[in-house]
């Protein structure tokens, strides 16, 4: 039998601005057998059975923001912090320890048993938080800004000054460019985006696999 690697995996982060495209990227890492950590999935998942969040959430942008079958408005809550930068830290602050600890868990329980020597750690505010500084390697993925507006409000049904302001409250996307180890441009070639993504997928394998000296 051949004995399991018991090497740490690698540590990818997979980040972008609204509408750039990421989730996609995401799904086509999938696709070829990575495993991928949503921060916006788990963030989603907190927010609807945790009690802690839901408290916290409560506390402090009161019940207006839950629905009546007691599910968070997601569109309400967004209008809300993306108008203004203190709402959203307040919201940050109540979720994103949770979300980063969740991720820890399961990539350390990936550890025991992927066949895959590395994770993707897919979430919209990597630089933001801070958490590259446990990363190995980050993804920046982009498009040219007119194209992220129209595929945001097409996505999600609304207006343009909506789309600028949440643009506006994130990091611009030429400083994340600049941070980034890998920047994939999405620009709806679909077939070259498969072409990149499966590069930089047998990259990591590669550097994962390699021996550390």
């Amino acid at each position: 039998m051949t004995q399991r690697r018991k090497r740490k995996l690698l540590r990818i982060g997979l980040t972008g601005g609204i509408g750039s495209g990421k989730s996609l990227i995401a799904v086509m890492f999938k696709s070829l057998g990575a495993s991928v950590l949503c921060a916006d999935e788990i963030a989603r998942d907190l927010t609807e059975t945790n009690a802690t969040v839901r408290r916290g959430i409560q506390r402090h942008f009161g019940s207006k923001v839950f629905a009546k079958d007691g599910s968070l408005d997601r569109k309400r809550m967004a209008d809300i912090i993306f108008s203004s930068k203190e709402k959203r830290e307040r919201l940050n602050a109540i979720i994103h320890p949770l979300v980063l600890k969740k991720i820890e868990e399961e990539t350390m329980e990936l550890e025991k048993e992927s066949d895959i020597p590395f994770v993707i750690h897919e979430a919209a505010l990597i630089y933001e938080a801070g958490a590259n500084k446990d990363l190995d390697y980050v993804i920046v993925v982009d498009a040219d800004k007119e194209t992220r507006i129209r595929r945001v409000i097409e996505r999600d049904r609304v207006s343009r000054a909506n789309v600028l302001r949440r643009i506006k409250s994130q990091m611009p996307a030429e400083k994340k460019r600049e941070l980034a180890d890998f920047v994939v441009e999405n620009d709806g070639d679909v077939k070259n985006l498969e072409e990149r993504v499966k590069f930089l997928y047998d990259l990591f394998l590669r550097i994962g696999e390699t021996p550390k000296s």
